[in-house]
């Protein structure tokens, strides 16, 4: 697909039966599909429909360091174009909570250096919520 345009397929996974189960109450313009599972423990999930794209958002702040980068390298290699994920970045405002036992923030320049190691067109995105988030993409060359 071309920036800006829909996607032509779009498959939602999440692990919460609730989130799934809202998502098929709705109309969406792209034809959807949605999927109940974990990724972490059933890695095939990511495979569902030879994905060009694959997203993660909100769902790798919980992760310890060795899922959070086993993740990433899995989605990165399922994905035929591009891997865009978000986490909590260590540089962030005060008025945030640090890693607290269940929130893992990481630091944004070793996970840019874990996607370089992959491809050399990695962007990141850390100017929104004072730095609490960071969005980063991984594009196949």
């Amino acid at each position: 697909e071309e920036i800006g345009q829909s996607p032509s397929f779009y498959v939602g996974l999440d692990a919460l039966a609730g989130v799934v189960q809202g998502a098929h109450g709705r109309t969406f313009a792209t034809p959807t599909e949605f999927v109940c599972g974990d990724f972490v423990a059933d890695p095939g999930l990511l495979k569902t429909s030879d994905p060009e794209v694959i997203v993660i958002s909100g769902t790798l702040n919980t992760f310890t360091d060795k899922q959070f980068y086993q993740a990433l390298d899995h989605a990165f290699e399922m994905a035929s174009r591009c891997l865009l994920f978000n986490y909590l970045s260590t540089y962030h405002a005060p008025r945030f909570p640090a890693n607290d036992g269940i929130i893992q923030r990481r630091d944004p320049v070793r996970v840019l250096q874990q996607g370089l190691q992959r491809t050399r067109h990695v962007i990141l995105r850390h100017d929104y919520f004072d730095g609490h988030d960071c969005t980063m993409a991984w594009i196949k060359e």
